[in-house]
């Protein structure tokens, strides 16, 4: 086996370089696979510079390491050949959901320059993205939750919602088919911890809203509401920094930087399950479901942490355990 003496400033970036070389070297058919492969050193999978990466697992510098190469983390290079969203900013959230007898599936982002797929939307960085039936819901640093409609390219505002006091970084979303069905729900959650409830029009009833008089000029949308929040609560100490519908929509999990997790009875707005504090800060949630309805839905949370790590809930725990 070689031995093989690289800079310390290296990350996973220059090791497959240099990997690629020397595969080159050894054979002059061309590589087959983009340059994606992962390290483990000393048990851990790099992420950062070497140097790093052996001063957090007590490594020195100056020792001869192992290096294993995880060529499972290989992708092919990438094909898309699709519609793309340019943006000079940071995306700052992006939501995507699929139009039942619609032509494609839909991406919405939106943008620290306050736009969504481009169309102004906030005044500052858009911080959360929820789509439901033909409505989008959006929220950002001016501590606004605005509702528009998903699918046009001015992104026609129907709503707007009013009182929170600082930037909501999470939202979540609940749609309602028909004036009849069960009501649409908008989920915020903001910087100081606070959950707020607000209702949302049925599908379609959005879409004449939002029309423009006659005679109008572009951007102006007749019957376009303030909304008031129908209730609020202070969910976390905490930055709340992800929301999620459960199951039929009756339960919402949040995650926060408090490092907890907790799930809330959408009636009732109090808390029916939270975890232990995992001692880290928690920036993003998920939850997926078996497909299963009622109570034989088994509903996993995957909330990501500051540290790079990915954690698993078991919603069928009271305690929501890591899984």
């Amino acid at each position: 086996r070689d031995v093989l003496a690289v800079p310390a400033a290296a990350d996973a970036t220059a090791l497959n370089a240099l990997l690629a070389h020397l595969l080159h070297r050894a054979s002059s058919a061309p590589p087959a696979w983009s340059s994606s492969y992962g390290f483990v050193v000393a048990g851990r999978l790099l992420q950062s510079s070497l140097a790093w990466h052996v001063g957090v697992v007590g490594v020195s510098t100056e020792e001869v390491v192992r290096v294993d190469v995880v060529d499972g983390l290989r992708t092919a290079a990438p094909r898309y050949a699709g519609p793309e969203i340019s943006c000079d900013e940071w995306i700052g959230a992006v939501a995507c959901a699929g139009r039942r007898g619609g032509p494609r599936n839909l991406v919405v982002a939106g943008a620290y320059d306050g736009t969504l797929n481009g169309a102004p939307a906030h005044e500052g960085p858009v911080k959360a993205v929820a789509v439901g039936g033909d409505l989008v819901a959006s929220s950002g640093h001016d501590a606004v939750v605005r509702l528009s409609l998903v699918d046009a390219p001015d992104a026609p505002l129907v709503a707007r919602g009013l009182g929170h006091s600082a930037s909501v970084d999470a939202i979540a979303m609940r749609s309602s088919s028909t004036s009849s069905g069960p009501p649409g729900l908008v989920v915020s959650g903001d910087f100081a911890g606070m959950l707020f409830l607000w209702a949302a029009p049925p599908s379609g009833v959005s879409r004449a809203s939002s029309r423009r008089p006659a005679g109008g000029a572009p951007g102006e949308e007749a019957h376009v509401g303030v909304l008031a929040p129908a209730a609020t609560h202070k969910a976390h100490r905490l930055c709340v920094s992800g929301a999620s519908f459960l199951r039929d929509a009756s339960l919402l999990a949040t995650a926060s930087w408090d490092h907890t997790v907790k799930v809330w009875d959408v009636e009732r707005f109090d808390a029916v399950a939270a975890s232990a504090d995992g001692g880290v800060v928690l920036t993003g949630l998920a939850a997926s479901s078996s497909g299963r309805s009622g109570a034989e839905a088994e509903t996993m949370l995957a909330a990501s942490a500051h540290d790079g790590t990915v954690r698993l809930y078991d919603q069928r725990c009271k305690g929501l355990r890591v899984a």
